[in-house]
């Protein structure tokens, strides 16, 4: 669940990564070097050159935004994992779905034990991962608990 320093991390990334965020620092650098090198007169100076506070600024900002884009970039692996882990066990109960049907000889009278099999299957699969207290590899025709 996203969190409000998430939402405020991926709101500040999102802006981070577009055009509009190149303009409004281009016309922000623009507007302080013009008006520290005098062209509004000596008493619109501030930040004489080298503009040493522009500096500073520019970098204390870039080292916030490289904090959110990490961040941002967590939660993006974090999501990933769980959405390969979901793929890794809908890929493991295809496979034993059709080893238990592919194992049945045709006209067999277990094919009732083979739908409950695959009922129990598909009930693990479709259950939170914080409610299976099972591995993969337990019989799937017994009930978690």
């Amino acid at each position: 669940m996203r969190g409000t320093e998430d939402r405020i991390a991926d709101a500040i990334t999102a802006f981070a990564g577009t055009m509009p965020f190149v303009y409004v620092h281009a016309a922000w650098f623009t507007v302080w070097i013009v008006c520290n090198e005098g062209v509004f007169g000596q008493e619109a100076v501030w930040d004489p050159f080298p503009f040493g506070l522009l500096t500073m600024i520019v970098s204390l900002e870039a080292i916030f935004l490289s904090t959110f884009v990490m961040v941002s970039q967590n939660r993006q692996a974090a999501r990933e994992n769980i959405r390969a882990d979901l793929d890794f066990e809908t890929n493991v109960l295809f496979l034993s779905v059709m080893s238990t049907f592919s194992a049945l000889p045709d006209g067999s009278a277990d094919g009732h034990q083979a739908v409950n099999r695959l009922f129990w299957m598909v009930a693990w699969m479709v259950r939170p991962p914080s409610c299976r207290v099972t591995a993969l590899t337990s019989d799937p025709t017994e009930p978690t608990r």
